[in-house]
């Protein structure tokens, strides 16, 4: 899904990516991921996987996370992850594609923004042969300790555009509905009510599902198929007021329900 968009956009990003990533701004700034380069950009981002059966690489200008069909355990999946943290208001967009989705694979692909406390996400999701929602669907979940707000919307989009969004305390998922041409809201959560955000988050792009994750009072939780799955991203764009400048990759640590905090492998650099 590359826009046929205008090429000095994603110059001036790149030309600029020093001081985006180094130079906190009090004014919005935005940092564009077309994943055009020979390789993944490791300044900004690092890959991680839940262990060999899963896989994030940079392909023919898309970033394709692999879901292998002997995937299994409570959690698994594998991604990219921001290298920096942003503080304050964003706004996260990514399109996607579908590229093998078998159905109801039990699979969540999407953005997201992690901390060991809270979590949220927005997601095309298939559900599995037993469980509660429907099939196929737009998702978004926000966690605080083991708290849950989550909507959802039918779908049968094979690609489409995803968007995470905070406002203060508040956060929201949407998703681009091609037949309104607008974004459609999913839901939103006030973390204000429930202890609060913290003030710098890290961001994800990322494919992941359970084979035998359980929580009291609802059973088995959407397991995955056994079926690979393959989900294309691109155009992922960061708006946001205050990005930190550039550490060592952190351990990332996923807020799984019914878990806890759950550690995943990172691999450092491009892939």
């Amino acid at each position: 899904m590359k826009p046929a968009g205008n090429p000095g956009f994603s110059l001036l990003i790149a030309s600029c990516c020093a001081i985006l990533l180094h130079a906190p701004s009090a004014a919005a700034a935005t940092l564009f991921e077309d994943f055009s380069g020979p390789a993944l950009n490791g300044q900004w981002w690092s890959t991680w996987n839940a262990d060999a059966n899963q896989d994030a690489a940079q392909l023919h200008g898309q970033l394709e996370v692999t879901v292998g069909a002997a995937s299994v355990g409570p959690y698994f999946g594998a991604g990219i992850t921001t290298n920096f943290l942003v503080k304050g208001d964003f706004e996260m967009t990514a399109d996607y594609t579908l590229v093998a989705w078998p159905n109801r694979n039990g699979v969540r692909a999407g953005i997201r923004f992690i901390d060991p406390a809270v979590t949220g996400q927005t997601t095309r999701q298939s559900g599995d042969a037993t469980g509660p929602q429907s099939n196929e669907i737009y998702l978004s979940n926000f966690q605080d300790g083991f708290t849950m707000d989550v909507a959802t919307s039918v779908t049968a989009d094979g690609m489409g555009r995803l968007k995470l969004q905070r406002v203060g305390s508040v956060t929201t998922g949407f998703f681009f509905n091609a037949g309104s041409g607008s974004w459609q809201t999913l839901g939103s959560h006030d973390y204000l009510n429930t202890g609060g955000l913290p003030d710098w988050l890290r961001l994800d792009v990322s494919a992941w599902s359970h084979s035998d994750l359980t929580i009291a009072g609802s059973g088995l939780v959407h397991p995955f198929a056994g079926q690979e799955v393959r989900v294309a991203f691109d155009n992922v764009q960061i708006t946001y007021e205050t990005m930190s400048a550039v550490p060592m990759p952190a351990p990332v640590w996923l807020l799984v329900p019914g878990l806890g905090l759950v550690a995943a492998r990172r691999r450092f650099g491009s892939t």
